[in-house]
């Protein structure tokens, strides 16, 4: 949804994108541009994160930071590039997921932590709890949570949109408009969950389990399709009265696992049975591997597992997740096995022999 945002986007914007392949190439394209500039003396400024208070995927724009860095450093072209992270999270590292505990021995490590001490290596400055509200050829402006109103000079920037679902109008069968009744305002499906809570009345058993639709029970709703009944990470509104805060991720295994749960529960249905199959994000594993540099004797990746994605305080009453079964890890493992990831989904989605095989 750039059009939430005054001057985002690759089509009608300033800013780049990475949320399909067309606006990635588009991005390489705009990114090989300002390369050429800095081998000519030129200095630049990049800005990466998300366009709008509410957008979500910050691990797209993490990773994708990341990248940048390591390939300028690769190029010898990184002391000329000011490199910018800007984001709405409400602390480093908090990705959308309200962040991650994990235990080491006697010691908790947060993904607060982790993030910090990355950028600190890498050099890249960060603004978080901002959301952007405009941005035009030369400048980003934006909104931070004090109520503070800043401007951000750029040459090159990648903002991640907030998602909107699909402009569907749903009527029933006497011809009234029940979109309202089917969807949220953003126009994602709502499903088996606990609307209407507050952030810090939401809990574990409010998610989704079978993603089917409460008022059709030919209607589901899976992976980012569904509404989430709140967000995962704490949001906030600025003295202005301006919203602040990630909207849930669910893309990538989260979408698998649910995807699969409606399929499975439409199965049943079709042989005359309920839906029995559950992949509530309070009861499944959240897992990722953002690529960090791109290289089978040199790569980097951080490796980030989550039990459960959201919070259940009913179950785990400290954290809310089971913290022996948290990690956030960085190096060349996890390069090597988002390598080996990336061939084995494309030969999963060919359905080639035996891919069924694969998780």
């Amino acid at each position: 949804n750039f059009e939430a945002t005054e001057g985002l986007g690759p089509d009608n914007g300033y800013t780049q994108s990475i949320c399909t392949p067309p606006h990635a190439t588009k991005a390489s394209g705009k990114y090989l541009e300002i390369i050429s500039r800095l081998e000519k003396g030129d200095k630049a400024t990049i800005v990466i994160g998300t366009g709008h208070g509410t957008a979500t995927c910050q691990g797209a724009a993490f990773e994708y930071i990341c990248n940048i860095h390591n390939d300028l450093v690769d190029r010898g072209l990184r002391d000329k590039v000011r490199l910018i992270w800007l984001s709405n999270e409400p602390r480093l590292g908090d990705f959308g997921i309200d962040g991650l505990e994990a235990k080491r021995g006697s010691l908790i490590f947060t993904s607060e932590m982790m993030a910090e001490g990355l950028f600190a290596d890498y050099g890249i400055e960060y603004e978080i709890r901002s959301h952007v509200h405009k941005v035009d050829e030369k400048t980003i402006y934006t909104e931070n949570l004090d109520g503070e109103f800043k401007e951000i000079n750029y040459d090159f920037a990648m903002l991640i949109p907030p998602f909107k679902g699909q402009p569907i109008k749903w009527f029933d069968k006497d011809g009234n408009d029940i979109t309202d009744k089917v969807c949220n305002p953003a126009g994602f499906v709502k499903v088996d969950a606990n609307y209407g809570k507050t952030w810090e009345e939401l809990d574990g058993p409010d998610w989704p389990k079978t993603y089917q639709s409460p008022i059709y029970e030919n209607i589901f709703a899976a992976g980012i399709a569904f509404a989430p009944p709140g967000p995962l990470s704490e949001p906030n509104k600025s003295p202005n009265g301006t919203l602040i805060g990630p909207a849930p991720p669910r893309t990538g295994y989260t979408a698998e696992l649910s995807g699969k749960a409606a399929a499975l529960n439409i199965a049943e249905m079709i042989k005359g049975n309920k839906p029995t199959h559950t992949a509530s994000m309070a009861e499944t594993p959240g897992l990722c591997i953002a690529s960090m540099k791109k290289s089978i004797f040199g790569g980097e990746a951080g490796t980030i597992a989550i039990y459960p994605v959201a919070r259940d305080y009913t179950k785990y009453p400290e954290y809310g997740r089971d913290i022996n079964n948290c990690t956030a890890e960085i190096g060349m493992a996890g390069a090597w096995f988002k390598y080996v990831l990336h061939y084995a989904f494309l030969y999963k989605l060919q359905a080639k022999p035996l891919w069924k095989l694969i998780p």
